[in-house]
């Protein structure tokens, strides 16, 4: 059964609801569906660090049992606070990334015992679907007659390469869920993630569209990257974007570059080491990954972050300066080695460390960061290359008028900078446009539709 298509006429309901479910982050917006006021996003998230539009695609199992409560932020903090005792007989699992398995097999495997990748999805949706209801009945311009579930429209958006079987599974998802009653209702209506984006920057940050203009919307979040080519229609008086090309994607989300930084700093301290530190101490890794996140927005290479800053929020993560040896030319980073990971390395992992310039921090020189982002960006500029290149071939047109980079990947200036050098030169396109807060673009623009 395929869902909806996104153009269809939304449902005559008083509030539209938006949720983007992403690989590394979840969010919902609002808005009603009468008088074209704002999309209103939601940012205080239980437990989170601090205010953003989206908590973390997370959740706690014991066994195949959702743990009560423990989804995004809370998830990790509820971990965090178990025992030593009840995390080694306790059969807990933390569940990151689940988006990812609605698409690729390899990581469906990865599930826990038992639980299916539609299951994942409809228990993390479930606690979304009842803090979202709760929140929406606190606020005051709509009170809780007008934040039941009869009276909203649903929309779910999903990646555009993926399949009407995985969207068909995320609907299955929905309904476990109890965000409809039926599988067919048409209070759900699926949307792709690069039209909301583009529904988003179009209407608040990028240049006013005219028709015959073709825009091309590169949607790089956590786990896949979407390439869409529009050309600009006239349509009932005003000018909308009409698909010209079929969409193209590929796994190589920002989540790859994590991996890759995990695994580096995994060698350089040692397997064994990192791996009995990570799980006897998920709060410590988790802070030195929440410092890697700054890293990767603020790399741009061959210049230190933030116009010289030494030290980025997180995890104690430092920038220095450019280097004479060629094994370390460009600016860096030194990633901290908590107490707790020093102490389970052995004596050969720490004179290794030494040799890396430092007894107690992990070095990210601009080499190495070159390489653990190069894979993943290299696929995302070949995907766009690609997509330019089919549109112009089968429009017959010149190069594409406007780029626009939205999703939480296009945050890093270093990808910024890689798509710029890839499509402008070449002639391909005309004009990179990166919204101010590219990371809501598909959040803001779910309830535009």
């Amino acid at each position: 059964m395929a869902a909806p298509d996104a153009a269809i006429q939304l449902a005559p309901r008083s509030l539209v609801v938006s949720l983007d479910i992403g690989t590394h982050g979840c969010g919902f917006a609002f808005a009603t569906s009468a008088g074209g006021g704002p999309v209103r996003m939601h940012e205080n998230w239980p437990d989170a660090p601090a205010p953003y539009p989206k908590t973390r695609s997370a959740i706690l199992y014991r066994g195949r049992h959702p743990v009560e409560g423990a989804w995004g932020y809370s998830a990790i903090r509820i971990l965090n606070e178990l025992s030593a005792e009840e995390k080694a007989t306790g059969n807990y699992t933390l569940v990151k990334n689940f988006k990812l398995a609605l698409q690729d097999p390899k990581h469906a495997a990865k599930l826990p015992v038992g639980l299916s990748p539609a299951q994942v999805m409809a228990d993390y949706l479930k606690g979304l679907r009842r803090y979202t209801l709760e929140q929406l009945a606190l606020e005051p311009t709509l009170g809780a007659a007008l934040a039941r579930l009869e009276n909203i429209q649903w929309c779910l958006t999903v990646p555009a390469m993926w399949t009407e079987a995985s969207k068909d599974t995320m609907r299955t998802a929905a309904l476990r869920a109890g965000l409809i009653r039926t599988a067919d209702s048409e209070a759900l209506t699926i949307i792709l993630e690069p039209e909301a984006a583009a529904l988003h920057a179009l209407e608040h940050q990028a240049p006013p569209l005219v028709p015959g203009m073709s825009v091309m919307v590169l949607d790089v979040g956590g786990g896949t990257a979407d390439v869409t080519v529009h050309n600009c229609e006239q349509r009932g008086g005003r000018c909308v974007l009409a698909e010209s090309t079929r969409a193209m994607g590929g796994l190589c989300g920002s989540v790859f570059v994590d991996n890759n930084f995990s695994e580096y700093y995994r060698e350089a301290v040692g397997p064994a080491a990192f791996d009995t530190w990570a799980s006897a101490c998920p709060s410590s890794l988790q802070q030195v990954m929440d410092g890697w996140e700054a890293v990767k927005c603020s790399f741009v290479d061959g210049l230190l972050p933030a116009e010289g800053a030494a030290t980025l929020a997180g995890g104690g993560i430092e920038a220095f300066g450019f280097e004479d040896d060629g094994e370390v030319a460009g600016a860096g980073y030194r990633v901290v080695v908590p107490p707790q990971l020093l102490t389970r390395m052995t004596q050969d992992d720490r004179a290794a460390l030494l040799t890396q310039g430092s007894a107690n921090d992990v070095l990210l020189s601009g080499n190495i960061m070159r390489q653990l982002f190069e894979q993943p960006v290299h696929e995302i500029c070949a995907l766009a290359v690609s997509q330019l290149e089919a549109a112009a071939q089968e429009e017959g047109t010149g190069p594409c008028s406007m780029v626009l980079l939205v999703g939480g990947f296009a945050r890093s200036a270093y990808l910024q900078a890689r798509v710029r050098a890839a499509l402008l030169p070449t002639g391909l396109a005309m004009e990179l446009v990166v919204p101010p807060a590219p990371h809501a673009a598909v959040l803001g623009g779910e309830g535009l539709q």
